[in-house]
């Protein structure tokens, strides 16, 4: 037997009533026809003749554009007919779920979920779950996901929230980090004055970058030089490297690498210098520039104020143009550039244009 029941009238008005109480419990305007959910009482559709809509307890209507009438409703599957032609219009319930969620009311989330929910979506109602610590619910949401990871996730939060230790913001902030919202998490952690938790989690996840915004002066190149030596010891020449630089010391990351060999790995690390590090930027481009990687090697010296080693990169690459114009702009570089150019030129068999860049270079 049915708890609610529907009626539309003529002025296309549809009134919905407790069947026990025959309280209204609401209306809803410009509906043709309706048709409740077979199997749930607080699943309702509704058609107007342009638009299939569904209305789950007593939150908005979802709708989907369709001239046609609505014939039935199963599952999350409405069926509507336009003319002698029988459309099966799939629903998904998954807004209506966050809305229950960010209302707190997870057990009716739970229950519109469980018509029907991707993976994505069941792990979202955990996490919201676990964060109102309603962890029946989101135990039972992490199993219909099969997400073992997320599992034992809620089983360590469960332990942990016993402590009354354990704040709301301690929750938050681990639930942040296990979803990915990183920076949520070290704001949180930052807050509670426990700076070491977000210091790990960013060294863990490699990006050294953000490690200054939680260590600072002395503490910071301590920690991150001390690191760049255990890595070194166990070969990982690469980690080593960035936290070298981390730590104030470039020359010593771009060296590790050159005497390595590794090549590829000094070019990549050599992009996260700092411009004021005019001396480890120089030795890089130099190794670079002997392992034939100019175009590399001209994008570090661009960042030093040392045009004479650009100049000299664009002659080597024979960029005349670019060398030609520094030489215009710095005239102390004109014997640097205009007498290799002259040299081409020579060899070019341009003889006349030849002698007046020997002249330009000085050398007449």
């Amino acid at each position: 037997m049915r708890s609610k029941i529907s009626v539309v009238d003529s002025d296309r008005r549809c009134c919905v009533y407790d069947a026990i109480s025959a309280a209204l419990l609401y209306i809803e305007e410009g509906v043709d026809v309706c048709a409740w959910n077979e199997l749930c009482d607080d699943l309702i559709a509704f058609s107007d003749g342009e638009k299939v809509s569904v209305k789950p307890y007593d939150l908005q209507r979802i709708s989907v554009n369709f001239k046609g009438q609505l014939i039935r409703f199963s599952g999350l599957t409405v069926y509507a007919i336009n003319g002698t032609a029988l459309s099966e219009i799939d629903v998904s319930l998954a807004t209506a779920v966050k809305t229950l969620s960010r209302a707190l009311d997870f057990g009716r989330a739970y229950e519109l979920a469980a018509f029907g929910s991707t993976e994505d979506n069941w792990n979202e109602l955990a996490d919201a779950a676990l964060r109102a610590r309603e962890m029946n619910i989101a135990v039972k949401s992490a199993a219909h996901s099969r997400n073992i990871k997320l599992l034992h996730f809620i089983e360590q939060m469960s332990h942990l929230i016993t402590d009354s230790k354990f704040t709301q913001d301690h929750l938050n902030a681990e639930v942040d980090a296990w979803t990915g919202n990183f920076d949520s998490a070290a704001r949180i952690w930052t807050r509670l004055g426990e700076n070491e938790r977000a210091v790990q989690m960013y060294f863990d996840l490699r990006q050294f970058d953000k490690l200054k915004k939680f260590l600072t002066g002395d503490r910071m190149k301590k920690f991150a030089i001390q690191q760049a030596e255990s890595f070194q010891a166990m070969g990982d020449l690469d980690l080593a490297a960035e936290m070298y630089i981390v730590g104030g010391e470039a020359l010593k990351s771009v060296t590790l690498l050159n005497e390595a060999n590794m090549i590829d790995s000094l070019c990549e690390v050599s992009k996260k210098i700092d411009p004021s590090q005019t001396e480890a930027l120089q030795y890089a481009a130099d190794a670079l520039m002997k392992h034939d990687m100019v175009k590399e090697a001209t994008n570090l010296l661009a960042q030093l104020d040392d045009v004479s080693s650009l100049a000299k990169v664009r002659v080597y690459t024979k960029d005349w143009n670019e060398a030609l114009s520094l030489a215009k702009m710095h005239p102390a570089l004109l014997p640097e550039v205009f007498l290799p150019f002259a040299r081409h030129l020579f060899e070019d068999d341009q003889y006349f244009e030849s002698l007046v860049s020997f002249f330009i270079a000085g050398r007449f």
